[in-house]
Order: C-alpha cells, then structure tokens, then sequence
C-alpha cells in the first residue's frame, strides 16, 4: 500500500474527477487502495455542493461506488450527521431518495437515510419501515434491532 499510494498523490491533486471516473468504472479488486481512493474522492464530491454533475456522472457508471461513499461519509465521526444530511440532499437533488431507500445490502445506511428523510417529511416512515421489514426479513429486523440498542 505504501509504495504504490504515492503514484495516486498527482492525479489525487491535478485530476481527481478522472481518476475518480476512472475507478468507477474499474473492477474492485484492488483491494485497500481502491476502496481508500474512492473514500477519499467520493467524500470530496459528495460533500461539495458545486460537484453534483460529477456524483450524478459516477451513480450513471457505478451506483455502488456512489453508495459506499455515503456509507463512508455517515460513519466517520467527524462528518456522521453532516455527512448523512448530505447524504440525503445528493439523493433528492439527482431523484434517488426512493432507490436508494430500496437498497438491501447497507440497511444500516438504508435506515438511517431513512429516518431522516421521514424527519425532512419526504417519506411516510410507517409505509417504509412495514414494507421493508416485509421485503427484508430477518437482515431488515436485525440492523433495526441493533440500531434501537444504540
């Protein structure tokens, strides 16, 4: 990882949005390297409201690529509430709220996005919460249960 980061650093600086293209549309199977570049680069352009053209470019190329970077926005600390209001604003401003609720494999993301888009009154949380628990079975009431622990 040490020695082959640092041929990241000039594109990371001169070129991310193309690098950032690029990744999406490459295989995953880089291992650590690729998910701490796409990390570092979906969080840059889902933060920054002047970068929706790019998020809306990635989710046309590689919808999980844009998923993981709102995982990874939401569960860091310093950016967990920013991140997941973000989150949810990047949703509706690219029409996604609805897909992205419909995800089954991040229910941790998936529920928290959609709480809070229940507080913004964007969805009915009852409908939401009895469809999924429906559709999502024992995964769905697992990440509930254990989110009503916390």
């Amino acid at each position: 990882f040490d020695q082959v980061f640092p041929i990241f650093r000039a594109p990371l600086i001169t070129c991310p949005e193309v690098l950032l293209y690029g990744l999406a549309q490459s295989k995953p199977a880089w291992g650590p390297i690729y998910r701490d570049l796409i990390s570092m680069l979906m969080s840059k352009y889902l933060m920054d409201t002047s970068n929706i053209a790019v998020v809306r470019q990635v989710w046309s190329m590689n919808k999980t690529v844009v998923i993981q970077g709102m995982v990874d926005m939401t569960s860091q600390t310093a950016t967990g509430r920013q991140g997941l209001a973000r989150s949810f604003e990047v949703a509706q401003e690219l029409g996604l709220v609805l897909e992205i609720l419909s995800l089954k494999h991040t229910w941790r993301f998936v529920l928290d996005l959609a709480i809070f888009a229940a507080q913004q009154n964007a969805i009915p949380f009852a409908n939401w919460v009895a469809k999924n628990a429906e559709d999502g079975g024992s995964d769905f009431a697992h990440t509930a249960v254990a989110m009503l622990r916390l």
